[in-house]
């Protein structure tokens, strides 16, 4: 039986992000995290100025995914079910994105998320009134 190599790990934080690389060597490990990088500064520089739509898949993806932890496993500070992750994601692509999905992100004004609370709001009110 031949015995595995001994690898090496790293780690390194990205825009507030920890990431973790693992390599045969430190030398190994130092070129993983140099590609990591930067595929995560293409990312940056592909969202200079981004639609709300694209800025809501790389926050869901970067931000929220990442903090969803597995079934059965015990409750920790910063993490989410996989329940609550899906309706992030239900009420980015069935609210947000067809609401205002195409503006850029920085055209988006406080009105038009007023415009999208209060249309909501009319809905639940619609529902609860037509449930009884």
């Amino acid at each position: 039986m031949t015995k595995s190599p001994a690898r090496k790990s790293a780690s390194f934080t990205y825009m507030g992000q920890r990431y973790y690389v693992k390599g045969r060597d430190e030398a190994d490990c130092k070129e993983k995290i140099a590609l990591k990088l930067a595929e995560l500064e293409n990312k940056e520089k592909a969202l200079v100025n981004p639609t709300v739509a694209d800025w809501a898949q790389t926050w869901l993806d970067t931000y929220v995914k990442p903090k969803v932890r597995k079934p059965g496993t015990a409750k920790r500070r910063n993490t989410m079910t996989e329940k609550s992750y899906s309706m992030y994601e239900r009420m980015i692509n069935n609210i947000i994105i067809p609401a205002i999905g195409r503006k850029k992100l920085e055209a988006v004004t406080d009105t038009h998320l007023r415009n999208i609370l209060n249309r909501e709001a009319t809905k639940s009110c619609f529902k609860a009134a037509h449930s009884h």
